[in-house]
């Protein structure tokens, strides 16, 4: 082995001296180099072969190679590019080879080494590696196929290697939509460069089927075939508009849609659109081209009669009226009228609303918007925002009874969803009616409402009374509280966190929140305990712990809990907390 090492080093005498000798690195850096490249190929020559020590040497020899480029740049050696530069290349294309030979299936460490070849240009030697890779995974990893292909199209500049990839894995992954897709885009690129090529030279013969498209009908066909799916239709669809030569494929393509997937909402949604760039005829008015779009979502919606068609309908005349620059108001008028009758066969998504009441807040002379939120609550009842929208838009008209009675609807609908309602209605209550505020507190925390509700609002309730009437209120408030189901966790730690605040605490408050807490939660909380022995442990009476230490081990109920429990206990003991 030591052998072996040392004639691999002194191949790399010639490498350091032409270091040494522009002043790349000093003396010492070379020895440390030197060195470090000994270190690891003793380790490479183990009898026992260690993937990450080849990825180690890998990356020093990467970071070498980088660093000598930009010294070399900085001293202004460009002549001397090739003599240091592609030593190190060289060496790492045989790490990089040996390798992948020992660790074949690992994926991650054929595509560094493309990733290399491409920076350091040895395009014939990952060419070659390519085919190697593919034999050994490509039979269940399509994807490779692709990255050869591109490697050979966009590095190599060789179509026919590219398109030979894909057909191979084709052969082997006959309904990959990923190969098929690349195959597609590879063949109409190839014809655009053709028909570029033949018009350069006058040779162009528009009935030739090759500048027509052939060779991509082709492999349009065979992959319809392959993979009968409304999407995919649609994806090579997009991918022909990019051509001018296409037109004919792309008729095909809208034909096949219609035949095949009549009952798909995406196919009417493409060939809406489509008449918007008016593929047939690019000379059609713009107004006509959206009457035309307009007609055949309004045709569809009444045979498919679902959301999905109404959504398609919908976002592609939002996308129209978000360019104002021209027919504004024609836009506008058709984005509306769609909108309500949307609403109308109750197909009106949620999300729709909020941008139609917005717009109708400005318009609505017939004061309409009242019915509209009260009949889109009523069929999205379990829309919180919805909810939220129809009270702020009755509270901002002053209309409180209307609000109220709104209010009690969205509770029997939402149910414990309906906290944002509350938190609404006391919010706009203060400012408007104190006493209205106290009752809504009153109504949430008097036992009837769900834990859901009822909780945060006695949190909230807590701090409204500590702030504005001060630590007695909030205590009074407390001793109630604390004591109507459902029980707060959160509760007794908001109010022990008040007690804290105090100019002068008061131990006996603050202790009776943790024995509430423990009281209520100690069977199945470790954490109360714990904050009790910690509260008693710094402000209260350490001679206590002990007590409360036996009360928690007899009160939790399993003993995972316990030996929990104690181990938390142990722990705080150790670092002192307590």
């Amino acid at each position: 082995m030591a052998e072996s090492v040392e004639l691999r080093m002194e191949e790399t005498i010639p490498e350091l001296e032409e270091m040494e000798k522009h002043q790349l690195f000093d003396k010492t850096e070379i020895k440390n180099i030197a060195k470090r490249r000994q270190e690891f190929e003793y380790r490479l020559h183990r009898q026992t072969k260690n993937k990450e020590d080849c990825l180690r040497y890998i990356q020093h020899e990467m970071n070498l190679l980088k660093l000598v480029r930009l010294k070399r740049q900085k001293n202004g050696l460009v002549q001397k590019k090739m003599n240091i530069e592609y030593s190190i290349a060289n060496r790492l294309n045989k790490l990089f080879n040996e390798a992948i030979r020992r660790f074949q299936e690992d994926v991650r460490i054929w595509l560094s080494y493309f990733k290399f070849c491409k920076q350091v240009r040895f395009y014939t030697s990952a060419s070659r590696m390519f085919y190697q890779l593919l034999e050994l995974h490509g039979k269940d990893k399509p994807m490779l196929y692709k990255l050869a292909s591109s490697w050979e199209f966009e590095e190599c500049k060789c179509i026919e290697k590219a398109r030979k990839f894909l057909l191979n894995g084709l052969h082997i992954h006959k309904d990959s939509r990923l190969l098929y897709t690349e195959a597609f885009k590879l063949e109409l690129y190839y014809v655009n460069e053709r028909r570029n090529e033949a018009k350069a030279s006058g040779k162009l013969d528009p009935t030739d089927p090759v500048y027509q498209g052939r060779p991509a009908e082709l492999i349009y066909q065979s992959a319809v075939k392959k993979i009968p799916e409304v999407s995919f239709l649609v994806e090579l669809l997009e991918i022909t508009k990019k051509y001018d030569f296409t037109l004919v494929l792309q008729n095909t393509i809208i034909s096949d849609l219609k035949k095949n997937f009549s009952l798909d909402e995406l196919t009417w949604d493409t060939v809406a659109k489509n008449e918007l760039i008016g593929v047939k005829d690019k000379k059609i008015p713009f107004k006509e081209k959206v009457r035309r779009c307009v007609a055949i979502y309004k045709k569809n919606i009444k045979k498919l009669k679902t959301e999905r068609m109404w959504s398609m309908y919908l976002d592609t005349l939002l996308d129209l009226y978000k360019d104002t620059s021209t027919y504004p108001n024609f836009k506008r008028n058709i984005l509306v009228n769609a909108l309500n009758a949307a609403h109308v066969a109750e197909k009106l998504p949620e999300k729709y609303y909020f941008m139609w009441v917005d717009q109708l807040k400005s318009t609505d002379k017939a004061n309409r918007l009242p019915q509209i939120l009260q009949e889109a609550t009523a069929r999205l009842s379990n829309s919180v925002p919805l909810w939220e929208m129809r009270l702020r838009f009755h509270l901002n008209r002053g209309e409180v009874l209307v609000a109220d009675e709104a209010f009690k609807q969205a509770n029997i609908s939402l149910g414990p969803n309906a906290l944002p309602l509350w938190k609404l209605m006391i919010l706009y209550y203060q400012a408007k009616n104190s006493s209205k505020v106290e009752d809504l507190f009153k109504e949430a925390t008097n036992g009837s409402q769900c834990p859901q509700i009822a909780n945060p609002l006695k949190v909230l309730y807590l701090e409204r009374l500590a702030v504005n009437k001060g630590i007695s209120a909030a205590r009074k408030a407390y001793e109630q509280l604390a004591q109507t189901p459902p029980f707060c966790l959160e509760l007794h730690s908001k109010m022990a966190a008040l007690e804290s605040f105090q100019p002068e605490p008061s131990l006996k408050h603050a202790r009776n929140c943790h024995t509430l807490a423990c009281k209520q939660f100690g069977s199945s909380n470790t954490d109360v305990w714990m904050d009790y022995i910690k509260f008693e442990n710094k402000y209260g009476d350490s001679t206590l712990v002990s007590n409360i230490h036996l009360k928690a081990t007899s009160t939790l109920k399993k003993q995972s809990l316990v030996d929990s429990f104690i181990s938390e206990f142990n722990l705080a003991k150790s670092n002192s907390t307590i």
